[in-house]
């Protein structure tokens, strides 16, 4: 696994990835959830969705990020 600085480049929007919390949950799935005005168009703007429930893009301090395989059968 190679850890990407957000600085750096950030993953697709909408692409799993593994993030590093440096305010102390540790790793988590996560993707760059985009927002969208009316009709559907990206405003631009977006913010870090999580696989666990109960954590909020303003909760986090995440500096950097890796991909992860996909799970085989």
């Amino acid at each position: 696994m190679e850890w990407i600085k957000c600085s750096d480049q950030l993953p697709e929007a909408c692409q799993q990835v593994l993030v590093n919390d440096l305010n102390g949950e540790g790793v988590l799935i996560a993707w760059r959830s985009l927002w969208r005005g009316s009709g559907g168009i990206p405003t631009g703007e977006w913010a870090w969705s999580f696989q666990v429930a109960g954590i909020e893009h303003e909760d986090v301090n995440i500096k950097e990020w890796c991909a992860y395989s996909e799970p085989t059968e």
